[in-house]
């Protein structure tokens, strides 16, 4: 069963960018659209509902590889408080870091929290 560990409403997503490119390479690909939306790490993973436009994200933990708090996310900083980052790869080998804010305060608990589960984990 699927329990809820953590939860932000109003978390504010900021796109997804690759891992160890060049800078340019990181803004390849999609548009990144920001949005507020929610935020929940379970048992399962890290589920993100962007409001508008809707759009749902989920990284299963057995793909995280780390998290990490930055003041930056594709070349954007990030003031006040720290973006939360989360290390992940996809099935086709391709390593991607999700971003979003919650604030000044939620980001050490978020990242310590999803570090703690990721310690009983097995990689797959």
């Amino acid at each position: 069963m699927e329990e809820i560990i953590l939860k932000c409403i109003g978390a504010v997503y900021l796109g997804v960018e690759k891992e160890g490119d060049t800078w340019l390479g990181r803004l390849a690909g999609d548009i990144t659209i920001c949005g507020e939306g929610n935020l929940r790490l379970t048992t399962k993973g890290i589920y993100f509902n962007r409001w508008l436009p809707p759009k749902e994200f989920f990284i299963p933990l057995n793909r995280i590889t780390r998290v990490e708090l930055g003041i930056t996310h594709l070349l954007k900083p990030i003031f006040p408080g720290k973006v939360l980052r989360i290390f992940y790869h996809e099935n086709n080998g391709e390593r991607l870091i999700f971003g979003v804010w919650m604030g000044t305060r939620e980001g050490q608990k978020w990242k310590e929290k999803t570090e703690r589960m990721l310690e009983t984990t097995d990689p797959a």
